[in-house]
């Protein structure tokens, strides 16, 4: 019997669990944000343990502020995701930081400070709700795509950047 692309069953049932214990925290309605959020925490843990396990440790100064862009578009995804998970309680105000912003501080910052925490405030000007609530699903919804959107091209940008950094080692072996 072949193997599935997709890896042995043991490793997809463990998604499947995950997801739908993210689902279960998240609520029933929300298992495809659910499934959105595994997925994104995984390939970023995917990302980091492939650059822990390199036989050698090449960094650039483009793949330090990738990786990041990537740790602030994790922490906006987990930020969206709250806040969906927020929808039904009564005076949650909805919470964001600014991307760009946090981002220039990020590279700002000295890479011996690569833990530094993002400065999450409440989102002005939306409208609540009379039981105080101001969690919008579909502001939310377009933030989680717009996010997913900036994770993949920061991945997509990563791979380009270890691509060339790979070249750049087989054109020097020649």
């Amino acid at each position: 019997m072949a193997q599935s692309s997709l890896g042995p069953a043991p490793c997809l049932s463990g998604l499947v669990r995950e997801i739908v214990a993210t689902a279960i925290q998240f609520g029933s309605k929300n298992v495809l944000m659910a499934f959105h959020e595994v997925l994104a925490l995984r390939l970023h843990s995917f990302v980091r343990k492939a650059e822990v396990q390199s036989i050698m440790q090449v960094t650039t100064a483009a793949s330090d502020a990738l990786q990041r862009y990537l740790d602030l578009a994790t922490d906006q995804m987990k930020l969206t995701a709250q806040n969906m998970a927020n929808v039904d309680t009564p005076g949650y105000k909805t919470q964001g930081f600014d991307f760009a912003s946090e981002f220039s501080r990020a590279l700002d910052t000295s890479a011996a400070s690569t833990s530094s925490t993002v400065q999450v405030k409440n989102v002005d000007g939306l409208a609540s709700r009379p039981d105080g609530n101001n969690v919008s699903l579909d502001r939310e919804g377009m933030q989680m795509a717009k996010t997913q959107l900036e994770f993949r091209t920061g991945i997509s940008l990563l791979r380009h950047e270890y691509s060339r950094i790979r070249s750049a080692i087989h054109e020097d072996s020649k």
